[in-house]
């Protein structure tokens, strides 16, 4: 009923303005309502209540239909942030679709046969840098007026379908960085309308297909400068002779090729790191020659017979091999044990010598409360591994510290979000040197710099460049911390509230119980966090516990010795 009403009103606001570019079907405007919620884009970039042809950022439309979306560089909501998929069920109804970008904006999963099968009119499709997942679904062979296929920087899989051979009008083509195995289709072939293709930095194997000959002859005209065919760091092999001189604009470097290239420079392209004769800045003989042995193939070596080493030793009969991993097996088992039983004698050694140390020293009463570790006179001599920021750089990264990038305000400073280059979310705490606590940041400095553990929270940098501005840069928690996430605002829930389940329950409990007693038992002398509670320990994508607030970090009052086999029975190996 809202759906119908907000319709109706659009209708009513169309008639009375005359706008030609207003959306007519019901259908249309009801699927890029599904696709705002399940993408979580934002009310900033598709407004609800206004015109999605006029006011939606991306959207284009011609005589009423809806033919491009443009997503590209969005941000998710907060929401849609939680748990990103790629639900894009609601294209279907957008059936004169012809562009869809969302190159930069994350889709994690596999890509959906709707593009193929509900898609006819689609002309352009770009999934560059997605987090796509999976094999590519040959119904997009079924798309006969696509001109350009970006689905480069992704984590697709698996052999291409022959059936993106049948796509006549396709020009441009991008399936680089990729994990894809397999032959080159010989049906690539056939694209006669081909300028551009890139297959590089992935795992294709097997020589180039024969039809490609016809293929760059045919598609390299008009192009004399620059690499238009890209299909380097492969494991490609074999003779280069069908493309003849276009080699000179191909990408061929990072492969196998072997023999002699018809031509005498490389001209736009490379060849570098191949097995090519004549060539400078080939791969190394050894290497060549064991990639061809692996293969079960013949080498040349780059056409130097006297080069040819003994041939690799033959199998040993399988029953005696069978033996010689028992004998192997046997005296490894042994050799460990011996090794274990040395070890353990060592570190109990060593333990004892640590504690009568101990007890000959002078005893470690409580730290008073107030006290704490001396601090560097000057704070950028705090030695630290992690990166140093400017302060610019972090001014850009967090939008010059917007209340949009506002997270929440901590007890020593405001913590940012901000995001480094290649869309990475980082949490910037900029400490508040007003508090009384702003010195803080620099003993968790000193903390981080002596003592590293994986239930800590990451810091990556720092920014102390400046008199009136301190900031720690850390890896973002996607799950923020347990206060905010022990019961979660939702819609599907009777009260609201959507409570942890107790399997996450007990990981969280036991993730922080790891985190402190390394401080207690693995640390020496002993520490104490001081400072445990529900905003202190926060929570990653999958909901691993990572400690915050280590400024309150102090030495642990009270007895220090205890037995030799207590402190090693609590030592996590």
């Amino acid at each position: 009923m809202n759906e119908l009403l907000l319709f109706t009103i659009l209708v009513l606001f169309h008639c009375t303005l005359g706008q030609q570019d207003f959306l007519n079907s019901r259908n249309e405007l009801s699927a890029l309502f599904d696709l705002r919620s399940s993408l979580g884009i934002r009310s900033t970039d598709w407004p609800i209540k206004y015109n999605p042809c006029k006011q939606w950022r991306g959207i284009q439309c011609r005589n009423g239909r809806v033919t491009g979306i443009n997503i590209s560089g969005f941000k998710r909501t907060r929401v849609g942030r939680l748990n990103p998929s790629f639900s894009v069920e609601s294209l279907a109804n957008c059936t004169l679709l012809e562009t869809f970008n969302a190159s930069g904006f994350s889709l994690p999963g596999s890509i959906p046969d709707l593009f193929g099968y509900k898609l006819g009119f689609l002309t352009v499709l770009d999934l560059r840098s997605t987090s796509v997942t999976g094999p590519i679904p040959a119904s997009l062979g079924n798309l006969t007026r696509l001109n350009a296929l970006y689905l480069g920087s992704n984590d697709l899989a698996g052999s291409l379908p022959v059936a993106l051979g049948q796509l006549m009008q396709l020009s441009v083509l991008d399936l680089s960085r990729n994990s894809f195995t397999g032959p080159v289709p010989s049906e690539f072939g056939l694209l006669r309308n081909l300028s551009s293709l890139d297959l590089s930095s992935n795992y294709f194997s097997g020589s180039i297909p024969s039809s490609f000959a016809d293929l760059t002859n045919f598609s390299l005209k008009g192009h004399a400068s620059g690499t238009v065919f890209n299909l380097s760091n492969n494991q490609l092999y074999g003779t280069p002779a069908c493309l003849s001189e276009n080699c000179n604009s191909i990408d061929l470097s990072g492969n196998y090729f072997q023999g002699k290239v018809p031509f005498s420079s490389p001209g736009s392209g490379s060849l570098d790191m191949n097995c090519l004769q004549t060539v400078p800045d080939q791969r190394s003989l050894e290497d060549c020659r064991l990639f061809y042995a692996e293969k079960g193939l013949t080498f040349d070596y780059f056409g130097n017979p006297e080069s040819r080493q003994q041939p690799l030793p033959s199998p040993a009969p399988k029953e005696r091999k069978r033996w010689i991993y028992i004998l192997v097996g046997l005296l490894g088992g042994v050799g460990f044990i011996t090794i274990l039983v040395l070890v353990i004698v060592v570190v109990l050694r060593k333990f004892s010598n640590t504690i009568t140390n101990e007890r000959g020293s002078a005893d470690v009463g409580r730290v008073p409360d107030g006290d704490s570790p001396p601090l560097p006179k000057d704070p950028t001599s705090v030695s630290s591994p992690r990166e140093s920021f400017t302060y610019e750089q972090l001014l850009g990264l967090t939008s010059e510290f917007s209340e949009r990038n506002l997270i929440k305000h901590g007890h020593s400073g405001d913590l940012y979000q901000g995001f480094l280059e290649g869309g990475i979310p980082i949490v910037v705490k900029r400490i508040n040197l007003h508090s009384l606590k702003h010195y803080s940041y620099m003993i968790e400095l000193e903390f981080l710099s002596k003592y590293s553990h994986a239930r800590f929270v990451p810091l990556l940098g720092h920014c102390l460049e400046n008199e009136n501005q301190k900031l720690l840069v850390y890896k973002y928690m996607p799950n923020r911390d347990l206060a905010e996430s022990l019961y979660r605002v939702t819609k599907f829930e009777d009260d609201g509230l959507q409570s942890l389940d107790w399997i996450t329950r007990l990981k969280i409990a036991a993730g922080a119980a790891e985190g402190l007693s390394y401080l207690h038992h693995e640390c020496n002398p002993p520490l104490v966090h001081r400072d445990v509670q529900a905003s202190s320990i926060l929570l990653d994508d999958k909901f691993e516990v990572r400690l915050g607030s280590l400024s309150g970090v102090r030495v642990q009052e009270g007895d220090m010795h205890q037995s030799v086999l207590t402190r090693f029975m609590r030592k996590s190996q």
